[in-house]
């Protein structure tokens, strides 16, 4: 059995890799700023990235924490059925393959990706709220409250993830991406969606949400932007 999902394992690697040689276009790098300064020495000088990196760490325990303590929760801190926490995370993950493209759509039309983060803090106070709460519940409606909470769960992780790498990867100097993205934790190959009339302002864009002037920060949430994500 084991051995098989290995096989099939590395076939679904195998066949994704051909699906980015093959069907995904590839983009001129960057070039290195010409002017001013670049690379760690930068990145540590960058207060609101900095800032951005420590508000993603806080989000990252939350985005671990499901699969580490749901089960030790389920089985010894409410006595649940040692058969639940499987078909829970099985559920998270089958919503995160099938539903995150959509909840983008939806979100990013209707909010900002800082507002977006701010719904998932929110949903996730909101999930922790609800499983603490489950231990007041009777055996009988213990396993569905937890897919009602996992649900709640998963919608954050869905709305946190694509306005969290998209914010990240605006933010960087398109020069220091290669320092500035790992640093955050966020995949290095993420493309720019910073809209071309940022990119081609003679003002620097601002360092939360690229935009090409400090003050549009508080005006059109990034909807506006085909590139959110």
């Amino acid at each position: 059995m084991y051995d098989g999902l290995i096989i099939a394992s590395a076939l679904a690697f195998l066949a994704a890799a051909l699906v980015v040689v093959l069907a995904v276009p590839s983009t001129p790098h960057a070039p290195p700023p010409v002017e001013g300064s670049f690379g760690y020495r930068a990145l540590l000088r960058d207060r609101p990235y900095l800032a951005l990196i420590g508000t993603c760490a806080i989000f990252a325990l939350c985005s671990m924490f499901l699969a580490l303590s749901l089960p030790v929760y389920v089985v010894q801190g409410l006595s649940g059925p040692d058969w639940a926490p499987g078909p829970l995370l099985a559920l998270n993950t089958l919503l995160l393959a099938t539903c995150t493209a959509a909840v983008t759509r939806f979100v990013r039309r209707r909010c900002t990706r800082v507002r977006a983060m701010v719904w998932a803090g929110g949903l996730w106070v909101l999930w922790c709220a609800a499983s603490a709460g489950a231990a007041l519940l009777p055996s009988r409606a213990l396993v569905p409250f937890l897919v009602a909470v996992v649900v709640c769960y998963t919608v954050a992780e869905m709305t946190y993830g694509p306005a969290s790498n998209a914010l990240a990867a605006d933010a960087a100097p398109s020069g220091s991406r290669g320092t500035y993205l790992p640093g955050r934790g966020a995949p290095t190959w993420q493309r720019s969606s910073t809209p071309s009339r940022a990119r081609t302002s003679s003002r620097r864009p601002c360092s939360v949400c690229s935009s090409a002037t400090a003050t549009s920060c508080r005006g059109s949430p990034s909807a506006s932007s085909p590139h959110w994500v």
